[in-house]
This record gives structure tokens, sequence and C-alpha cells, in this order.
């Protein structure tokens, strides 16, 4: 049996040790896991966000867990030469174990659509895993752009003294509870890599996009346009307005994520120069087992 240990960011050594398992496992499966490399780091609530399985001094598993609020996602590995040996399952009620001791309410695991084991897995779990929903990843090629519209709105970084406005536009576009995003964006702008823009048209507030620096690609999240302005192309003139500033800066790749279900944010993406390279599937998991 492995030994599981839980950590609020990694060290060094310990970053080093699962880069190296990520590339041994994404070159065996051929596989792009989604650990989000960004916050495997300490956090802002220091709480456990990353569980590694030791055979010896040996990274043999890992699950990197993030979220907010009631609602986190996890993503995990084996190293081939030791799966079917339990060691996912271990990290799994690890996972489950954490994710009760801070009161998480729905747990999903990310799993991708193209991954054998991951799928093996997902099915030997029977009851413990359910299906949610898939997502594509979307990615623009370094030589292509957005065409930018012809458009009166003005698009800037956002600060901190902006958190009502993007909130209220956030909740407001993607029906969320409004102290929930509140206080997930609050958490957000004390993360170096995270940043959001604002956009507006004269003085009226009318969307926002976010941006996390993921290694140097910039991954983008969030965007939204106010029910009362949706339909003017505004959404279209966020998305390519943040790559332009965004390449100005030096960013050559983008990428985001979009609910397979979503035509018609599926159809914007797609018009405007991303293409799919990836999908994850979710799968909720059953916090009382």
């Amino acid at each position: 049996m492995s030994e599981i240990i839980l950590r609020a960011g990694l060290d060094a050594a310990e970053l080093q040790a699962v880069r190296d398992l990520a590339a041994v496992v994404n070159a065996h499966d051929n596989l792009a896991l989604k650990l989000n490399w960004e916050l495997r780091g300490d956090q802002p609530d220091g709480l456990v966000n990353n569980l590694l399985a030791y055979d010896g001094a040996d990274v043999v598993g890992f699950v990197a867990l993030d979220g907010f609020g009631g609602e986190y996602e996890f993503c995990g590995m084996v190293n081939p030469s030791q799966r079917r040996r339990g060691v996912g399952t271990q990290l799994l009620m690890a996972v489950v174990k954490a994710s009760r001791a801070r009161g998480v309410t729905q747990l999903l695991l990310v799993c991708e659509h193209a991954s054998q084991s991951g799928n093996a897995f997902v099915a030997a779990q029977g009851e413990r895993l359910r299906y949610d929903f898939s997502e594509f990843r979307l990615e623009l090629a370094a030589g292509d752009a957005p065409p930018l519209p012809q458009s009166d709105l003005h698009l800037r970084r956002a600060v901190r003294a902006d958190l009502g406005v993007l909130a209220s536009i956030r909740a407001a576009s993607f029906a969320e509870p409004l102290d929930d995003v509140l206080a997930e964006l609050a958490e957000s702008f004390d993360e170096p890599d995270s940043r959001y823009y604002l956009a507006t048209v004269g003085a009226e507030p009318v969307g926002l996009i976010g941006v996390v620096d993921d290694e140097g690609s910039a991954y983008l999240r969030s965007l939204g346009v106010s029910p009362e302005h949706q339909g003017r192309g505004y959404g279209r003139a966020i998305l390519a307005g943040a790559v332009g500033l965004l390449r100005a800066e030096g960013y050559t790749h983008f990428a985001l994520d979009v609910a397979t279900q979503n035509s018609n944010a599926l159809s914007l993406y797609q018009s405007c120069g991303f293409r799919q390279t990836n999908r994850f599937d979710y799968y909720a998991v059953d916090l009382g087992v």
C-alpha cells in the first residue's frame, strides 16, 4: 500500500517529481492531463490542494485538487508501472476525506475523454462516480488572431475597486449566486498569475473576461456580458480585444474551456479562430463513500 501525503503547496523537489511523473504518464497514455500547474504552489486559503502517493522515496501517484467554496474538481495520475495496485483508489478515498473536511458539497473528477486508463478507472469505481458533463479545450494557434469588430467598447485591466461591478456582471451572465462570485473574484485578485479585464461602453460596464498565466500560455475564462447588453457583438469584441492586449504583452498561445452543450459560446470561439484540441469529462463523486 502506498503512503499518501497531503500538501497545501508543493516544494521544489515535490513539484519536480510531479512534473516528471506527468511527463511519464502523458507520454505513455498520449494525454495532456489537466493539472493546473499555476495552482500547485501554496494557495491563499492554506488548504490541501495536492495529494502525493509514495512508494518508498518515489512519487508514483498524484492528485491536483482545486476549487472554491463548496465546489471542487480534481485530476489524478498513477505511474503506469504502479497501476492495478489500488493506488488510484487510495488517492480517491484521500480526496474524498480531504473534501469532507473542508465542507465541499460538489466534487468532480476530471477525466480526459481519450484516456483509456482514466475511463477504466471510472468504470471500476461503479456507483462512486456519476457522469455529469463534458468540456472542450479550445486553443488559438500562434499565427491566428480573432478579427477585431468595429465597436465602441473599451477594455481595461480591472483593479480591486472593480470587484463589485465584475461580480454583478458575472453573476448575471452565468446565473451564479452573487456572494459566491464576489468571494471567488476577491480571492483571484490575490493570485499573482490571475487577472480580469472590465469592458465598458462609455461609462457603463457591460462585460468581463478573466486570464490566468499558465506557464506562459494565456488561459481565458469567465467571458461574460450582462444580459441587458447581450446580442450586440460585445462578447466577440471582448474576446478579440483581450487577445490583442495579451499579444502586445508577448503571449502567443491562448486556451479556454467550453461546455460541449454550450453551442452559442462554441460557435463564437470557433468563429474567432479557436480550435478543439481536447475533451474532458467530469464525474460527480459520491461524498458519502
